[in-house]
């Protein structure tokens, strides 16, 4: 008695005809295959500056211990603007919002000193501020040597999704009327 085939055996069959089967069709015997032929190099043409003098370097090797950078004294001009203050760092940005996931991953959304909201993840900088962590209602963020913690403020928050208008008086002198 002949038994059933099962159903999957058909699909493979006809896969496997068709790895055997496409090849072989592929490479009919009336085409030749197209090797590229080889190409000559392109030349291009070089051109050699002069070399300043080499006196500095042989004086002070690259890799002597005792080798000091060269430093130029500042024009008569430089001191007046040496003398004149820093300018101030860029202000603090503000902590707008705390996004946070599962796994420690978060961002913070800032608010910057000229009133735009950006989000930054950790490792990011606003303004020369770099991100060093977030918290629940937190951010750390450091400039060269300073490092400042920023707290969400909850304190201009409306409640309950919004501030409405205020009630008529006399609608609240009639509610105590009654």
């Amino acid at each position: 008695m002949i038994e059933r085939v099962p159903r999957y055996v058909w699909p493979v069959l006809l896969g496997l005809a068709i790895l055997i089967l496409g090849p072989i069709w592929l490479l009919d015997d009336d085409q030749e295959l197209a090797i590229p032929k080889r190409t000559e190099p392109v030349l291009t043409e070089i051109t050699l500056r002069d070399v300043p003098s080499l006196e500095p370097v042989i004086a002070a090797p690259l890799f002597n211990p005792a080798r000091s950078p060269v430093v130029e004294l500042p024009d008569e001009a430089s001191p007046a603007e040496a003398e004149a203050e820093p300018p101030p760092p860029a202000p603090l940005p503000q902590l707008v919002g705390v996004i946070s996931a599962r796994r420690g991953k978060a961002a913070a959304i800032v608010r910057t000193a000229n009133g735009e909201e950006v989000t930054l993840k950790r490792g990011e900088t606003v303004e020369g501020w770099l991100l060093k962590s977030v918290g629940k209602g937190d951010a750390v963020f450091a400039m060269s040597d300073r490092v400042e913690t920023v707290r969400l403020d909850f304190g201009n928050r409306a409640m309950g999704g919004g501030a409405g208008p205020e009630p008529d008086t006399e609608a609240r002198g009639n509610e105590q009327r009654d």
